[in-house]
């Protein structure tokens, strides 16, 4: 057979897992310069990083993406989508291609990318009217406790199990913030606790724990997971002497 079509059978048996162009002329049993330009002029694949894909696994890899996409969201109707990582685990795709066909998608306006998740475009979850209802109730008990709001397992005793996953949401949304793995808090407290740091600390002055609890008001309990949050956000940095406040 002609080393075209020999380079159709390997790809169409590649998949979208491609073949590598630098393995082509061991593949085909010709010489490199003549695997370089079969690459570069049949029109019949698509040519990326240095690999060539089947133009039918290409179109089938498009399919599945967002066969994949839609059944995320069919089994999942209140989270935002699926998970990047989970798209490159479920495609069997090579992940270089993987990731071009998300870029495709998103650029001919078939999906979205938000941190770390696709979705199809104008996606949003879709809250029964009783979700609905546990997502106000779990915004104003986050509101009401203020400085010392509810754990995660406690808001599930008051809401249902549903409760994670309304965080998740409330989160998404900007209405609330992970703080530990098991509490989150209203962002508008939140942001109040912030600004007491930035407002009593002294600049280039070390503050112990209870220095800082005195600061904020909160218990043990609550003033741990607080200053890690902080550290995280930027807003003091833990030094061995204690936490300075940033920015000044």
């Amino acid at each position: 057979a002609a080393p075209s079509a020999r380079l159709a059978l390997a790809l169409a048996e590649a998949g979208a897992s491609g073949v590598a162009i630098a393995d082509l002329a061991v593949r085909l049993g010709v010489t490199p310069a003549a695997a370089s330009e079969l690459a570069r002029t049949e029109t019949a694949w698509r040519r990326l990083q240095g690999r060539l894909y089947d133009d039918a696994a290409v179109a089938a890899a498009v399919d599945r993406l967002l066969a994949l996409v839609d059944a995320a969201h069919l089994a999942a109707p209140l989270e935002a989508g699926v998970s990047t990582q989970a798209v490159r685990a479920q495609l069997a795709a090579h992940p270089e291609l993987t990731d071009a066909l998300v870029r495709d998608a998103v650029a001919s306006g078939t999906l979205e990318v938000e941190g770390g998740t696709i979705r199809r475009r104008g996606w949003r979850p879709r809250l029964t009217t009783a979700e609905q209802a546990a997502l106000d109730g779990i915004a104003a008990a986050l509101a009401a406790a203020g400085r010392e709001p509810p754990s995660t397992a406690e808001l599930a005793d008051a809401h249902g199990p549903v409760a994670a996953t309304l965080l998740r949401l409330l989160e998404r949304d900007r209405r609330a913030v992970q703080v530990d793995t098991d509490r989150y808090y209203d962002t508008a407290a939140l942001r109040e606790l912030m600004g007491l740091l930035r407002t009593h600390m002294v600049p280039d002055r070390a503050y112990g724990p209870s220095e800082l609890r005195e600061v904020l008001g909160l218990s043990r309990k609550f003033l741990i997971p607080v200053l890690e949050y902080a550290d995280r956000a930027q807003v003091t940095d833990r030094r061995p002497e204690g936490r300075v406040i940033r920015g000044t």
